[in-house]
């Protein structure tokens, strides 16, 4: 999907569910905002922050963007660690805190 797909609520995106606006973000979700994405990834004090890729200065940042003041992100999680019918639990790989 294209940065405008996953910010826009409306689209659907197979193997995620868009998070109500007052659910807290967990680790790893996928955040949207002003057509650009990143992974939520709070810092060691437990801030929330997004590691992305930008373009600015073509390398992978670690901040506070989509979480400033006035910010309205789409937050996405994957429902790859929900059981289903068709195998095993399958849980994404991102490092705990």
């Amino acid at each position: 999907p294209s940065a405008s797909e996953w910010e826009n609520p409306a689209v659907k995106i197979d193997g995620y569910i868009v998070l109500p606006s007052f659910a807290p973000p967990k680790q790893g979700d996928v955040v949207a905002y002003h057509g650009h994405v990143g992974l939520y990834f709070p810092s060691p004090t437990g801030e929330s922050q997004t590691i992305s890729a930008s373009a600015i200065n073509n390398e992978v940042v670690w901040n506070s963007w989509a979480f400033r003041d006035g910010d309205s992100p789409t937050i996405r999680r994957c429902t790859c660690d929900i059981p289903s019918s068709n195998g095993p639990i399958i849980t994404p790989l991102i490092p705990e805190k």
